[in-house]
């Protein structure tokens, strides 16, 4: 019988007229069962086995990514990048990142924002339009428990809507208030009752908003809590609730009652406190040298 050879197989394979065993085929991996004809490796140690129509085409198809010619399957065993999805939200990110066939040289070795280590420049890897230094790995990108498995290209972005409207250099109007809110930089210290709305924790020396006709207080930085953001805990966006009732955090499993971070699935909600909803990986903090 005469031996060929098949692009995606390093051994010779020869025609076989029944298979006796369940065994599945190396190029499209359905099983092969008892079915007659088909092509078998007799290499000694590699018992591989392929469907006649599997071994004798050579499927072609045409890609985005490269659209000027059509390209032919040769399978290794290895990613199948050709399936990535080209632009997509993931949990580690508050933009959209798009796939990039190549990377280049960076100022320094790129990292992975999921992983964290090294991402080769002359590979693809995922990027934001936004952040010049974040990068992602396409395998690390797309894994189930950072990816949402959305699709996004030819969707329109959506709009960042800002916490609050500049009325002028002293004075805002935040999203959460109804009066406007007029910033103290002075390093006014507070009596220990008056607490910021959004965290509930005290003022101290920090530069905080309050409102001239209620007792409505934020800290700056917490005036400035995106309405929207993405989590590590959770594949789908969070949005910051500015009702204040008693809820527990998901994370530090702590009692609060101020601003939260809270998304929606169709089976559960996951609540983060605003301290906890507004850490962000790697985490980088002063008493430790790394993430």
């Amino acid at each position: 019988m005469e031996e060929i050879k098949i692009p995606f197989h390093e051994h010779l394979v020869r025609p076989c007229t029944r298979f006796l065993k369940a065994i599945w085929c190396g190029a499209c991996g359905e099983n092969q069962y008892r079915i007659y004809g088909g092509y078998r490796c007799n290499e000694l140690g590699c018992d591989e086995a392929f469907h006649n129509e599997c071994a004798e085409a050579l499927p072609e198809i045409i890609n985005s990514f490269h659209p000027e010619h059509p390209l032919t399957l040769i399978q290794d065993g290895g990613c199948q990048c050709i399936d990535l999805p080209r632009v997509i939200n993931i949990n580690r990110h508050d933009h959209r990142i798009s796939y990039t066939r190549r990377l280049g040289h960076g100022e320094s070795p790129w990292k992975c924002g999921v992983c964290r280590k090294k991402v080769d420049g002359f590979y693809g890897a995922y990027t934001c339009s936004k952040c010049s230094t974040f990068v992602v790995h396409a395998r690390c990108a797309t894994r189930k428990d950072v990816w949402d498995n959305v699709e996004l290209e030819g969707m329109p972005e959506e709009e960042v809507i800002a916490p609050f409207e500049v009325v002028d250099d002293s004075t805002i109007r935040h999203f959460s208030h109804d009066h406007n809110l007029y910033i103290n930089k002075d390093g006014q210290i507070l009596h220990e009752n008056i607490v910021c709305e959004a965290c509930v924790f005290q003022i101290g020396s920090e530069s905080f908003y309050s409102c001239r006709k209620c007792d409505f207080i934020l800290h700056e930085k917490c005036a400035n809590l995106p309405r929207k953001k993405r989590h590590v805990c959770s594949n789908l966006p969070f949005t910051l609730n500015t009702v204040s009732r008693l809820g527990i955090c998901c994370l530090c499993g702590k009692r609060f009652s101020g601003f939260r971070y809270e998304s929606y699935n169709s089976s559960r909600k996951t609540t983060l406190d605003v301290q906890c909803g507004s850490i962000s990986e790697p985490f980088v903090h002063e008493s430790h040298p790394h993430p």
